[in-house]
């Protein structure tokens, strides 16, 4: 059985990477997916006035249209290797969306200009099963590509 209620794990879910979604009844199973990015929020992460940036993503075509997946970066951690993975990872966004990669990372502006252009999403699903008392399967986005 899986968890059915619509929330993010972020203290629960134990992946640095990506903020893992848990979905209703029937998660959208692995796969490329045609998708665009329809939000960015900037969410605290603790002292020092550090964000991470939460982007959505809504698939726009075929049976799991109107679905949507968050990805939560942190292109300003003070770790550098989290940093140079993090900017890595919104540098392949915009060269999906035919965007140049600009330097300010930190500005709702930059992120705005990513919303709407169409890109390719890699999906998978992950099943977590000591976390909770019941197993969690999640959504991970994983790639991005050119529509």
């Amino acid at each position: 059985m899986t968890h059915t209620h619509n929330t993010t794990l972020t203290d629960v879910i134990p992946d640095g990477r990506y903020r893992a979604e848990v979905v209703r009844a029937s998660f959208v199973p692995a796969g490329p997916y045609l998708a665009a990015i329809v939000g960015a929020d900037f969410v605290p992460t603790g002292p020092n006035d550090e964000q991470y940036v939460e982007l959505t993503f809504r698939i726009i075509e075929g049976l799991y249209a109107g679905r949507e997946l968050t990805g939560l970066f942190d292109p300003n951690s003070s770790n550098k290797l989290t940093r140079t993975v993090y900017r890595g990872e919104i540098a392949k966004i915009c060269r999906a969306i035919g965007v140049p990669t600009l330097k300010n990372w930190g500005s709702p502006e930059y992120y705005a200009a990513l919303f709407g252009t169409p890109l390719i999403i890699v999906v998978r699903c992950v099943t977590y099963t000591d976390i909770t008392e019941e197993p969690i399967i999640v959504n991970q986005i994983v790639d991005y590509k050119k529509a």
